[in-house]
């Protein structure tokens, strides 16, 4: 166990006094009990929720949030009796108060029991009490060492933090919510850490920007000295960034509670239609099978897959039309992620048709997709297939995979068809940018955000496939390049 480690399971020790146990009631409800309630979702179903990987983040999370809550130097609740919001009341707090008055659970261990601890550890308190969390952006990853990080609230320099442990499964450009505290000269985050989507943390940091604005507009209504405007816009700043910690929980519950209430995040494909895999097959007439395979192969719209192999399987991909918009002007909902499909061409792979024996199935990655190629096939087949009969499941068994492909050839494959697909998507309509291109997106200030949000996602998606297959994750830097990005400075 690490310095760190053992300071940091003696500071919780102290916490769990009887005399601190409004502090973790009051954190306890205001990061979790409130964002339960407004799910209906009780409090002890958070461990089957989120997982007890969530739960410990969750809970390292809360006992750094309740060793650095103001508290009075008698041990009590200084909000007590203030009015409102508790944004505007830390406003009419720091109006009577300063900070001498002010105390922590760290404070409190320290002067009672901080000479038993060593320099560096009391370094490390000191530094955990003053460090409000922030979101970071991780902007490259030395896995087993070290990873890179970015401040999105402070938008300082990119910071290299020694983390052994956590940087084996970071990917370029995951989200983190953290506090990052200075010992002995060196970065190191606290022990609680959240990760993030991309969609929180620009939330976190959209907030954060309106609430500093809100604060500039109100302090610059005051009359007072160029030093006092100094001092409070420090003051302010301050203020909100200890904000940044009830938004982050806030927003992480929130994702699991949606998902868990089935209100969360649905996956659409570029029609604007939910993501469901379905089914329809045809049992093929007595003496048909051979008229059936070519029947097929003069549809133009049909794209022989298989490459004629002797299993007496055959496989056919249906494109979209030349002249279909591919979802550009769909209403996709707010919380829809869409999927693309693949791409021959220039023409989306709207589903698939396999022959085998006397079946022919179709698939679709949703209903009506389904429905539209089961018509086109049953009008193709006619007089030559019995009637449709539809599912959720194919009736056909998966075809065996053979041998395994060499992870070299296979990584040359993967880079053919992302270099298609990439090259044909810097001019095809995006729903994620509005219906338009990212070339053409680009070329505004706010659309140059947007895009840079996207290929931050793409690049992040990419890597963590690379992790899962074990393929080396495709390089997208020159698509960065292609539309004018600096990828160092995103």
């Amino acid at each position: 166990m690490s310095n760190t480690s053992k300071v940091s399971a003696r500071i919780e020790q102290w916490l769990g006094r009887d005399e601190w146990s409004w502090v973790k009631d009051k954190i306890f409800n205001r990061h979790v009990g409130e964002v339960c309630a407004e799910y209906d979702v009780n409090p002890a179903r958070l461990p089957e929720i989120i997982g007890e990987g969530g739960m410990f983040m969750l809970s390292n999370y809360l006992t750094e949030c309740a060793l650095t809550e103001p508290v009075l130097p008698d041990g009590g609740d200084p909000f007590a009796g203030l009015e409102g919001a508790e944004e505007q009341a830390q406003l009419d707090l720091y109006d009577q108060l300063d900070d001498e008055n002010l105390s922590t659970v760290i404070d409190d261990y320290l002067a009672r029991r901080g000479y038993r601890e060593s320099a560096t550890a009391k370094r490390y308190l000191i530094a955990l009490r003053d460090t409000p969390v922030s979101v970071f952006e991780v902007t490259a990853v030395n896995p087993g060492r070290n990873v890179t990080v970015r401040d999105l609230l402070t938008a300082g320099e990119p910071v290299t933090v020694n983390e052994k442990s956590g940087s084996k499964g970071m990917k370029i450009w995951d989200c983190l919510a953290a506090r990052l505290v200075e010992v002995n000269g060196k970065p190191v985050f606290t022990g609680s850490l959240l990760v993030l989507t991309r969609d929180m943390a620009d939330a976190v940091t959209e907030e954060i920007s309106a609430m500093r604005e809100e604060f500039a507009e109100r302090a610059g209504q005051e009359e007072m000295s160029d030093e006092e405007r100094s001092l409070m816009a420090a003051m302010l700043d301050a203020m909100v960034m200890l904000q940044a910690a009830d938004l982050v929980s806030y927003l992480w519950l929130d994702h699991y509670l949606e998902q868990a209430t089935g209100e969360g995040r649905v996956y659409v494909n570029t029609d604007g239609e939910e993501i469901a895999f379905c089914f329809s097959s045809f049992v093929i007439k007595p003496g048909k099978q051979d008229k059936v395979a070519a029947a097929l192969d003069d549809v133009e719209a049909f794209v022989r897959a298989d490459e004629g192999d002797e299993d007496d399987r055959a496989f056919w991909n249906c494109l979209a039309d030349e002249d279909d918009g591919h979802g550009g002007d769909v209403d996709v909902p707010k919380n829809a992620l869409v999927i693309q499909t693949a791409l021959i061409g220039d023409r989306p792979v709207l589903g698939n048709i396999e022959l085998e024996g006397d079946i022919v199935e179709v698939s679709g990655n949703s209903p009506a997709r389904r429905d539209r190629l089961r018509t086109l096939v049953a009008g193709t087949l006619d007089g030559l297939v019995g009637e449709a009969r539809d599912s959720d499941s194919p009736v056909l068994e998966a075809a065996d995979g053979g041998e395994d492909i060499d992870p070299e050839i296979q990584s040359e494959l993967m880079a053919q068809f992302f270099d298609d697909h990439y090259t044909k998507l810097l001019d095809d309509t995006v729903p994620q940018l509005g219906g338009q291109s990212p070339r053409a997106h680009v070329k505004t200030a706010e659309g140059r955000k947007a895009v840079v949000s996207w290929l931050k996602q793409h690049e992040n998606g990419l890597a963590q496939q690379a992790s899962a297959t074990g393929v080396p994750a495709y390089d997208i830097s020159w698509v960065w390049s292609e539309l004018g990005l600096d990828r160092s400075k995103a």
